[in-house]
């Protein structure tokens, strides 16, 4: 008993001395890991631990290193981005044959080149800190809807705060659960149908049908995110559309309204630097009152027939404006209701339908917003000396605060669908978007402006990724700074950012190099300038800077007319809220099926749903047959007893990597198979740029890969 008494001190002694060493090590290389409780906002009951604490004060985008080299994704991202080069002409055809065998050694050797983890200071603890954050299904954890922090709220709710906001029948509908509900394949088929018969008929080109044509829609989604900053911490719901059916149209007809928005928007401002040159150009006088007005919720009480009709009737009938859509009027007014009134979302796997208002996350609503403000703006007849305007917010100043009360009451009346807010200069000083404008006697100072919920959180120095995007985040804060502040406000912004880089991090020698008062101006270079090829890679550390560096230098020398642009990618610490799609309902993605018997394997890539894809797989025979019935039909090969699938699952193909909608359009069929290995390779192989014929036409991997599609379909049915 006492012998073991003494292992137990004993090894209590040996953890704590060894802890305590490993965690000098770990300070004297990457500094002491500070928690910065401003950061972490827990409205839960959850103690959370001193670990914890330390992870979540780096924000909820803090960059981890993966946990294997992804071989498949680079050798996928380097075929899509050699896909792109075929776009241009090379010098000589020599010299592309030259570049593209080099490319498929910088990609094969990229691709087994293991991940550095050296420049990453958490430690184990934290990464298990992290696995059971993301395991615990009781808490939430999001970032704010504005300012950068990290916060923890019970699931519980989250989603009675979102079920709150869902039950508002006057603008959402309840649909039903999304496996029986989901209409996002009919929708897509609808719209294509209807561009299919606009392309028909000449009123629109095959180019642009090709272009806004949707192909593996997604679901929109809806989260939402807390408002920090109010009280009971309310949540804002953000519907995330992007890859939607509806997408690419809006994205279209957004260019095409461009004249309208230019013809009524005539006080708007595109950002904020604009705004600061203007008022530069019209100093705010002394004795003027300063204030600002603010539309009340503008995108969900738009108008959105009217605000149709006012686009239509401008866009058609209106002599001054010249630039007139080849689409006719009556489809533009139709394909504008099909993509912006009752768009159908999924929160929590269930499906509502947005039943009033401009569609939530529609690249229209901005655009439509502005028009209709717009619209109603032209109807006063009288403006102050200075009125600028951005989406739902303005600047202005009048003579006394009384004739700013009599403008808000004009305001007002102009439609009821629209309810302005008024904000009065306070001790001479008025923020409008990031700047402080301050008036003096001799003129107007500008500072940038940040809203109490700022934190003082940016990218940690400590962060996996790329040390070019680090500096140039601070060069980006800097520039600002340059532009935004007056002469005498910039040094004092200056020290303020140095302040805030040193607590995120950030060591002086970097800082002393990036914080300059010094403007830096690129100079323009004469004629034409070089397309742009962006290049999607995987951050594994410094050795994925040296990869992009010697791609540059090839692709380059072969191709004058393209700058090659090296995008690195990383793994976020927590992710959105957004609902899970299925592995059946992804799309734009490389997927193979596999013998469990001789290893077999057949790799193809499909835009569509994956679901979808199977079923094209099977012949309309087995298919209609596996719809009559309900029960599997058990008639197999004898050299095939099983089905091609992945092992421990039913029917399901394995998918290889995934793309985005718009890159993987351009992917080349250039897929090797292979049998012994990971069945994907460097695709930049100067043969017949085809999958393995005898591993791909075998008749025995054709009959197990339609057997298994057939035995997939009869479950769909």
């Amino acid at each position: 008993m006492l012998i073991s008494e003494n292992d137990d001190k004993l090894q209590t002694r040996l953890i704590a001395k060894y802890s305590k060493n490993v965690k000098w090590l770990r300070n004297k290389r990457f500094g002491s890991i500070s928690i910065n409780t401003n950061t972490i906002i827990n409205l839960t009951n959850i103690e959370l631990t001193t670990v914890q604490k330390e992870l979540l004060s780096r924000g909820t985008d803090f960059g981890i290193p993966p946990k294997s080299n992804m071989k498949e994704q680079v050798l996928t991202d380097f075929e899509l981005f050699y896909r792109k080069l075929e776009e241009f002409v090379p010098v000589t055809q020599s010299k592309k044959a030259v570049c593209t065998a080099n490319l498929r050694a910088v990609a094969e050797e990229h691709a087994e080149q293991p991940v550095d983890r050296k420049a990453f200071s958490l430690s184990r603890e934290h990464m298990k800190a992290r696995s059971e954050l993301k395991a615990n299904k009781d808490i939430v954890i999001t970032r704010p809807d504005k300012g950068r922090a990290t916060v923890v709220i019970s699931r519980t709710e989250y989603k009675s705060k979102m079920a709150k906001i869902l039950d508002d029948r006057t603008k959402f509908e309840l649909l039903g659960p999304v496996s029986t509900h989901d209409r996002t394949l009919i929708r897509e088929k609808q719209l294509v149908k209807y561009l299919q018969t606009l392309k028909n008929t000449n009123e629109i080109f095959a180019s642009e049908f090709a272009r806004i044509k949707p192909i593996g829609s997604v679901r929109p989604r809806m989260y939402g995110l807390p408002k920090i900053h109010k009280q009971s911490c309310p949540l804002r719901p953000i519907l995330s559309m992007t890859g939607s059916a509806e997408y690419r149209i809006s994205k279209w007809l957004c260019m095409m309204i461009q004249p309208v928005l230019d013809f009524y928007c005539k006080h708007n401002v595109k950002d904020t630097f604009q705004f600061v040159e203007i008022l530069h150009e019209n100093p705010v006088p002394s004795s003027a009152h300063m204030c600002s007005f603010d539309v009340v919720s503008l995108f969900t009480n738009v108008p959105l027939s009217e605000t149709i009709n006012i686009c239509a009737e401008t866009l058609y009938h209106n002599k001054e404006i010249k630039d007139v859509p080849w689409l006719s009027e009556a489809a533009f007014r139709r394909l504008m209701l099909m993509v912006t009134s009752g768009v159908e979302f999924s929160f929590d796997d269930i499906m509502y339908k947005q039943t009033d208002g401009v569609a939530m996350g529609s690249p229209l609503g901005p655009v439509l917003a502005n028009v209709f403000v717009g619209y109603c703006e032209s109807k006063i007849d009288k403006w102050p000396e200075l009125y600028v305007r951005f989406v739902d917010d303005s600047f202005t100043y009048f003579d006394s605060r009384a004739d700013a009360d009599d403008f808000l009451l004009k305001l007002n009346t102009i439609h009821p669908a629209l309810r302005f807010t008024c904000e009065h200069e306070e001790s001479n000083k008025l923020s409008f978007l990031d700047v402080l404008v301050e008036k003096t006697q001799t003129g107007v100072l500008t500072t940038v402006y940040r809203k109490p919920t700022f934190t003082g959180q940016y990218m940690m120095f400590d962060s996996f990724c790329s040390s070019q995007y680090k500096s140039n985040l601070v060069r980006n804060l800097v520039n600002r700074a340059q532009r935004i502040c007056s002469p005498t406000k910039l040094q004092q912004e200056l020290d303020f950012l140095r302040s805030v880089f040193v607590k995120n991090g950030y060591p002086q020698q970097l800082l002393d190099k990036l914080l300059t008062t010094t403007p830096v101006v690129k100079e323009r270079a004469i004629g034409p300038l070089p397309c742009r090829v962006f290049l999607c890679l995987p951050w594994k550390g410094k050795e994925s800077k040296d990869t992009a560096r010697v791609v540059k230098s090839l692709v380059e020398k072969t191709y004058f007319a393209t700058n090659v642009v090296t995008v690195f990618t990383t793994i976020r610490s927590f992710t959105m809220l957004k609902d899970v799609l299925p592995t059946l309902q992804l799309s734009h993605l490389i997927y193979y099926f596999e013998c469990r018997q001789c290893g077999s394997r057949y790799v193809g890539r499909t835009l569509q749903h994956l679901s979808e894809r199977i079923k094209q797989h099977v012949p309309l025979s087995i298919l209609s047959q596996a719809a009559r019935s309900s029960r599997p039909k058990r008639g197999r090969p004898r050299k095939h007893p099983t089905p091609l699938s992945v092992p421990a699952e039913a029917s399901a193909p394995q998918t290889v990597s995934r793309k985005n909608q718009h890159s993987t359009q351009k992917l080349g069929t250039n897929i090797n198979v292979n049998k012994d290995e990971h069945c994907v390779l460097s695709s930049l192989s100067a043969s017949t740029g085809t999958p393995d014929a005898d591993n791909r036409n075998s008749p025995k991997l054709r009959r197990s890969k339609r057997l298994a599609a057939a035995r997939f379909a009869e479950s769909l049915c």
